[in-house]
């Protein structure tokens, strides 16, 4: 067979009925295949699993079709995605007639996994092609920090807000805020208490 195309995901939107769902692209194995459902807009990835929520016909190296046992309940997203075992199976026999459909299958799964890796890379972030900079590396998260550029712009760095010395935390009134945590002390903080109770004595 031959790779004609680089398809190597497709997504479906649930409805509530339906339950069959085209793999438009070539899979070898059952196992082959990756399917992750996300149930609303903004919300987590569940990775669902084969047999217990789906099975799958076709293969072998030709598309197929993924049946679930719920259909996707409406608005939620269906993500099949293929994820090729990262194997090489094929061992030559010394003197042996050059099977030719063996080697062309091995030659499929490599293909078929440089398709997936580029679809994946493909939603990494990246520097511009012009770019001179090389080995950028993303810090460990923290609590209450966020990155940033360093000041060569060379590195990424983690920071805090309050750390700064631009921002301070409440954030003062003379910054446009309120000094406060809370609704009454902000209230207290830019001297509205008179004003509040005023109005509040207009409506009785």
């Amino acid at each position: 067979m031959t790779i004609n195309t680089t398809l190597s995901r497709v997504s479906y939107r649930g409805d509530g009925f339906t339950r069959d769902f085209a793999v438009p692209f070539n899979f070898f194995d059952n196992t082959d295949l990756e399917v992750i459902q996300r149930k609303t807009l903004g919300g987590g990835e569940e990775l669902l699993a084969l047999g217990a929520n789906y099975t799958v016909v076709g293969g072998n190296g030709a598309v197929g079709t993924l049946t679930m046992y719920q259909p996707p309940i409406a608005g939620s997203i269906l993500i099949i995605r293929r994820n090729t075992m990262r194997t090489q199976l094929v061992d030559y026999t010394p003197n042996d007639p050059f099977p030719a459909e063996t080697h062309e299958r091995a030659l499929d799964r490599l293909t078929v996994i440089v398709q997936e890796l580029a679809e994946t890379i493909g939603r990494a972030m990246t520097l511009p092609i012009s770019s001179g900079l090389s080995g950028i590396t993303i810090p460990e998260p923290g609590a209450g920090k966020f990155w940033r550029w360093n000041a060569m712009g060379t590195a990424i760095e983690v920071a805090d807000i309050g750390s700064m010395g631009l921002v301070g935390l409440p954030l003062a009134i003379g910054q446009g805020g309120t000094g406060a945590t809370t609704s009454i002390d902000a209230v207290d903080n830019l001297e509205l208490s008179g004003l509040h109770l005023y109005q509040h004595q207009s409506y009785i």
